[in-house]
């Protein structure tokens, strides 16, 4: 949990620097290919005490060391340089513990702790219990679309946005940017009274959300049909297809929105939303609020870091250090769901893993049999492990233009036996995902704060079900 504000500016800087002070000094690990093991011979390169540590050590003992927020109780000693790792990745990793209730919102926006919507989290059903039995029965058509995953997300959205509106005078005007099917802002029109704009670029998504939207109309004017006097009014969300882009048109983007709010001109007030915002869209959301005059707050989770082409690094500050610039490979690492790999280390599932072993021996073979077909996309194989590796290695490459005979398998055979390796090298390079992630949501707050703007960066989520967790919040 971060608040960003002027009054701390530097010492996140400071943060985000010894961040990549870390990541520069185990480049080499961030930038590594874990299917280029054999090939790079990357266990040669890990020191001489971490690899004692870690041949000696179960997926147990993995699991704890990589579980930075909890005591640490192995079986064997931890080599103090590796201890050190972890202990630094704990201290600079924003927390991922999602909040028990709201109230840091609430306090970060100033608004009274009393606020009742402030003391817990609604739950999905939550988002429908206070209301008449037509609210019961759209939970039932709410459900018909949406899994549980889903149901979490949006329902923990929806109130924060509710909280964060009332920061902004009851600001009821919200843009829904990436909605996809268009859960959330349902939820938003419905249960929390916003008049929703969903702005999408996929046709076939709004196509969906606006199916979505005439069931959920069908299901309300059947209730009113039966003389239900209490029938809610249901607006419904509006949509528009629109490509976002960084040298979009803010003006043109605003006409098209105050259409469907029903203004006559751009001179509206509204927040903007985005759940999940894939690559870019996540920083054009923040460019968007500190552009547009009429934006009054933003409420943005981002995911799909790998995607990111043209708004990293987003501030100055970043931009102005030595080294901040990341690969694709750094990229998609941060983007891993590094609790629920703790989870399988933790139930024994780690036998699973040994296909990440089966990956690499087959990398090692492509490059002598095939150079040029490295890294390539090849077959997905269901439950590799449980198979015999040529079995595997036959499977993977089906449709490939080579083939690999007796000697090929004979020549890499012993590689097999070190899959608990491979297993560790993955683990450690994966301990970094969370500093990776602190850099990349650190870099978009500070970009606020240089345009005068305090933000708060806080896990919503449970990051088991959602590992993109945190919400940025800003207000005007």
């Amino acid at each position: 949990m971060a608040f960003c504000t002027h009054l701390n500016k530097e010492d996140i800087g400071r943060h985000v620097q010894l961040c990549l002070d870390l990541l520069h000094q185990y480049q080499w690990f961030v930038d590594s290919y874990v299917l280029d093991f054999f090939v790079d011979d990357h266990w040669k390169r890990i020191p001489k005490t971490w690899q004692h540590w870690l041949k000696v050590s179960d997926a147990k003992d993995l699991a704890q060391w990589l579980d930075v927020g909890r005591p640490l109780k192995t079986s064997y000693p931890v080599p103090l340089s590796l201890l050190a790792l972890r202990k630094a990745q704990e201290v600079l990793s924003l927390g991922r513990n999602p909040l028990e209730n709201p109230a840091p919102i609430a306090e970060f926006l100033d608004l009274k702790p009393s606020d009742p919507t402030s003391n817990s989290w609604n739950t999905f059903q939550d988002e429908f219990s206070a209301k008449n039995q037509t609210g019961k029965t759209l939970l039932h058509v709410f459900r018909k679309h949406i899994k549980p995953k889903k149901q979490h997300e949006i329902s923990r959205m929806a109130q924060v946005s509710d909280i964060v509106s009332r920061k902004c005078h009851d600001e009821k005007n919200v843009i829904d940017i990436g909605s996809g099917m268009g859960h959330l802002a349902r939820l938003l029109s419905y249960t929390h009274k916003f008049n929703v704009s969903c702005v999408d670029i996929e046709t076939d998504f709004t196509a969906s959300a606006i199916k979505f939207d005439q069931d959920l109309r069908k299901s309300l004017e059947k209730r009113q049909n039966s003389h239900d006097q209490d029938s809610p009014k249901f607006r419904g969300p509006s949509h528009v297809t629109f490509r976002l882009d960084p040298e979009m048109d803010i003006t043109e983007l605003e006409e098209k929105l105050a259409s469907k709010f029903n203004h006559e001109d751009t001179s509206f007030t509204y927040g903007i939303v985005g759940l999940h915002t894939c690559g870019d869209l996540g920083p054009l959301l923040i460019k968007l609020f500190v552009e547009s005059p009429g934006c009054v707050f933003v409420q943005s989770v981002g995911c799909c870091y790998m995607k990111l082409n043209h708004c990293y690094p987003l501030s100055t500050f970043l931009a102005n250090q030595p080294w901040h610039q990341f690969s694709y490979v750094n990229q998609e690492l941060s983007c891993h769901a590094l609790e629920m790999y703790i989870a399988k280390l933790q139930e024994e599932a780690h036998t699973k893993l040994k296909t990440h072993c089966y990956r690499a021996n087959l990398e090692l073979m492509i490059s002598k049999k095939c150079p040029k077909a490295r890294k390539s996309a090849l077959k997905t194989v269901s439950r590799a492990h449980e198979l015999e590796f040529e079995t595997y290695v036959n499977r993977a490459t089906a449709g490939m233009p080579f083939q690999f005979g007796l000697e090929d398998f004979q020549e890499v055979q012993g590689n097999l036996k070190n899959w608990w390796e491979v297993v560790t090298f993955y683990s450690l390079r994966l301990s970094f995902a969370p500093i990776i992630e602190t850099v990349q949501l650190l870099d978009r707050a500070l970009y606020l704060l240089e345009n005068g703007h305090e933000c708060a960066l806080l896990p919503i989520f449970d990051p088991f079900l959602s590992p993109r967790n945190h919400v940025l919040i800003a207000t005007k």
